[in-house]
């Protein structure tokens, strides 16, 4: 399985580069070194021809990468590294001014500058430096940072000791967070104050020793704020926007608003348009709004899809670029013409070894217990009969949407003749509000329930797959209905709720995300939930695989051993396979080659569920194998 995904990985690709000042930037995985981040200038129409490698992520093997940020005048890149539960700010000098370019060799001997406040520091499970932007080109960083009695923003200019650092803001507020970003136009910096559902946000200038506040109200958590042509653009909540003049008085005019179910998503800023990613239900929409307020959308020609909007810092051009796929539709780059709508193609991946037209795809619906309409991605192979064997994903949490994109894993299932499904539970990005976890599972269920009543699924060839909070949806449904999958494979997997959320100092946000076990409703809540307490599962529960990160401090090891011993205890005759990834974090191994491996076990483990089973039906109705 493993050489069935890298065989048609290696063979496709979308090579784009993202064009700022005189380069253009782009990532891309080596055979020999891994992730790395390059540029190049962007006059040269050869790839990789004058390539300087800035970032190689075989250097930090064991630790993650965040948050790549090249400064303005690009001459150095800051970037997060996080090892375990230590995070730290380093800034590189970059080789090459003027469009000259340093060998690899004298690059890898430049020098790097650690910025790194109370090492040993972790809130909640959170790094300790949350965030960070360039001030004036690349002389200083403005950065947030986890102390042991609050939330601090600091100034750094780099070269100078981190114990120099200004302070420019302090809270000690609990459940408070901040985080910092540079406005596309490099003018100011933008400090975000966020508490539970509110939201403040303030200004940060160049040489000043405190931010101002930008709006005298409480905002929306998911505020955002732009500076354009002397003016702010505010995204103030889900459905409004307001502009206001770039001075003192700040006095704000509604620009745009939606109804729902449609809300604003995230927004982008142009000299002559305005750029929204719009969410509506499950599917995404792309709007354009010009200097004249005349607005349109990108039209899309497909009903189960994934659409992003690329990073564009050029805030002069009037073209947008698009990453846009299906489950049988693999990757395209879209440029579209803001001034005519008109989209072109500029890349796509191509897929070698299978025949995509043998794969159908389309959104059905379900209701949920309360009546509520859920969302369903299936993609099928057409040339199987009714019904057949289903993988189930689902997430549910953090409003992070589960997006039906086109994927080689999936395809190597479709190939074996097992369908694939999403489940759009609530909690996710899909349905607006905040959910009760319970919700999630119970639209979970009706979803499965769904597709075999359809007669789409095969009730006793039933998989699920879930990561990280998605494992604990799949960990807490299985606990309340053990007979429902087959086999689950849960990654990463947050089964110790309860030991998380009473941790000291648990931000109040991820407790609203889960559950406040401070109340008798909260605590009813989670005892219906928690995946730990298995004491009514009986004798029946679907073999299990179990996969850890040994560096994983969101979902550690020793809490995923924890559950694995709960389930044998409970259910001794369980088939469990626990597995532990060494030298990988929360989001799995750095390595892309490391990456499918985890996502070859997975479909093994699906694979040879199925066909064991298959065998043992066979041989009970005295069929040869």
């Amino acid at each position: 399985v493993y050489h069935d995904i890298l065989r048609r990985r290696l063979s496709t690709g979308t090579w784009q580069p993202v064009r700022h000042g005189s380069y253009n930037y782009y990532h891309r995985n080596d055979r020999f070194r891994g992730a790395c981040f390059c540029r190049r200038l962007y006059w040269n129409p050869i790839p990789f021809l004058g390539e300087q490698v800035l970032l190689d992520s075989s250097e930090y093997e064991g630790s993650e990468l965040y948050s790549l940020e090249v400064a303005p005048n690009h001459q150095r890149l800051a970037f997060l590294v996080k090892t375990g539960s230590n995070c730290s700010l380093k800034v590189k000098e970059l080789a090459g001014k003027g469009g000259r370019l340093f060998s690899l060799e004298k690059e890898a001997s430049m020098p790097q500058l650690d910025v790194h406040r109370s090492p040993d520091r972790v809130h909640g499970g959170s790094q300790d430096i949350t965030s960070f932007a360039w001030e004036n080109g690349s002389a200083s960083l403005i950065y947030a940072s986890l102390e042991d009695d609050g939330v601090s923003v600091f100034r750094h200019s780099v070269g100078s000791k981190p114990s120099t650092d200004s302070r420019l803001f302090f809270t000690d507020d609990p459940g408070t967070t901040v985080d910092v970003h540079l406005s596309k136009t490099c003018r100011n910096v933008y400090m975000y104050e966020r508490k539970e559902e509110e939201c403040f946000i303030w200004q940060i200038e160049r040489s000043c020793t405190s931010p101002r506040l930008i709006y005298d109200e409480r905002l929306g958590a998911d505020s955002a704020v732009e500076d354009l042509n002397n003016q702010l653009i505010l995204l103030r909540d889900p459905f409004r926007m307001y502009i206001s003049d770039n001075d003192d008085t700040f006095k704000w005019d509604l620009l745009y608003e939606l109804s729902p179910p449609r809300r604003i998503v995230r927004f982008d800023v142009f000299n002559k348009f305005v750029v929204l990613y719009v969410r509506d239900g499950v599917n995404a929409i792309v709007q354009v709004i010009n200097e004249d307020g005349g607005r349109c959308e990108v039209a899309i020609p497909d009903d189960c899809y994934s659409i992003r909007v690329l990073p564009n810092p050029n805030v002069n051009c009037n073209t947008l670029k698009l990453k846009y796929s299906t489950f049988t539709t693999p990757t395209q780059i879209w440029e579209v013409n803001m001034k005519s709508m008109r989209t072109r193609v500029l890349a796509a991946e191509r897929i070698l070894f299978t025949d995509l037209k043998r794969f159908h795809t389309r959104r059905l619906t379900a209701s949920s217990t309360d009546g509520l309409a859920i969302s369903i991605s299936l993609v099928e192979p057409k040339d199987r009969p009714y019904p057949r064997p289903c993988v189930i994903m689902a997430y549910g949490a953090y409003g992070v949407t589960c997006e039906p994109e086109f994927s080689v894993p999936i395809l190597c299932l479709l190939e074996q003749g097992i369908s694939f499904a999403i489940v759009h539970v609530r909690g996710g990005g899909e349905v607006f509000g905040r959910w009760s976890k319970n919700q999630a599972v119970e639209d979970l269920v009706r979803g499965i329930q769904e597709l075999v009543s359809l007669g789409i699924v095969d009730s006793t060839m039933i998989f699920g797959w879930g990561s990280s909070a998605g494992g604990s949806l799949f960990a807490a449904t299985a606990k309340r209905q053990p007979g429902l999958f087959t086999a689950i494979a849960l990654v990463a997997p947050f089964s110790d709720v309860a030991g998380e959320l009473m941790k000291p100092g648990t931000p109040s946000s991820e407790i609203q995300e889960w559950f406040d076990l401070e109340t008798d409703s909260g605590r009813q809540q989670f005892t219906l939930y928690n995946p730990m307490d298995l004491a009514s599962v009986g004798d029946t529960f679907p073999d299990l695989l179990l996969i850890g990160y040994e560096l994983d401090d969101r979902a550690p090891v020793e809490q995923i051993v924890g559950y694995y011993d709960r389930v044998r205890n409970a259910v001794p005759a369980a088939r469990i396979d626990l597995r532990i990834v060494p030298e990988a974090g929360h989001s799995g191994p750095s390595d892309p080659f490391e990456k499918t491996r985890v996502s070859a076990a997975i479909l093994s483990f699906f694979i040879c569920n199925l066909e064991s089973r298959l065998s043992l039906a066979q041989k009970n109705l005295g069929l040869s194998s």
